[in-house]
């Protein structure tokens, strides 16, 4: 992986396994939305990692760990049950706990609001529900319920995306896969946020030397490579 930016160079030995790691509730979301999003990051050649066992147990395993430190991007889909989850809870954990490393979070709040996660106050907040079930459950352990209650406002402080129940779910994943994942394989290249394969990011390179347009850009590649920038006089790796 290599970063460069026009102030300068930097660069990192880390390489991602995938693109995009999947967090959802398996009840709400697996058979329609989520399914649905992780079709339409495949189909554009975006790697991503579904979790498509039945989970089980209190705490996540080894290979979701694994596979959530090896993701550049987590999408945390939130769902009406997604705190009722403790695997689900511990898995937002980990995922926060990555952002320290350069990952990147995008939450996507599925009928339900970011409010509801953030404050977890109201009757009918099924949030405030789920964890006090959960305090009344863990009472020998209240910091794991504390943690819990951090991570998910912290989560829903981040910039995400709604569902609005006013459209069609196909029109929902419309609108949010382009203004972000999917938007990412527009042939205009100075209009993405990000780049994603190599052959675009040279071309881009090339066609801007010298110029100042080009704020970050990230390269992954399955080998190493060069990458001579005239207007720096350097070569990175």
């Amino acid at each position: 992986m290599v970063k460069i930016t026009d102030e300068g160079a930097s660069s990192s030995t880390h390489r991602w396994d995938y693109d995009v790691f999947l967090s959802f509730r398996g009840e709400d979301t697996r058979n329609n939305f989520t399914s649905h999003l992780y079709k339409a990051l495949c189909d554009k050649g975006i790697n991503t990692f579904i979790d498509d066992s039945l989970q089980k147990g209190e705490e996540i395993s080894k290979e979701l760990v694994k596979a959530i430190e090896s993701s550049m991007i987590s999408i945390v889909i939130f769902s009406k049950n997604f705190a009722s989850s403790t695997w689900c809870l511990n898995e937002l954990v980990k995922i926060l706990e990555c952002r320290s490393n350069g990952q990147w979070v995008l939450p996507i709040f599925y009928k339900v609001k970011a409010s509801e996660i953030r404050k977890q106050e109201g009757e009918d907040n099924p949030f405030r529900i789920a964890l006090a079930k959960h305090e009344e459950k863990f009472k020998d352990d209240r910091e794991k319920v504390q943690r819990w209650r951090k991570t998910l406002t912290d989560a829903a402080d981040l910039s995400g995306f709604p569902y609005n129940d006013g459209y069609t779910e196909s029109e929902n994943l419309w609108y949010w896969g382009n203004r972000e994942i999917v938007q990412q394989e527009s042939e205009e290249f100075e209009q993405r946020s990000r780049i994603w394969r190599y052959e675009d990011a040279h071309k881009l390179l090339t066609g801007n030397m010298g110029s100042k347009k080009i704020r970050s850009i990230m390269l992954l590649s399955p080998e190493r490579i060069e990458v001579s920038l005239k207007a720096n006089e350097a070569n990175f790796l």
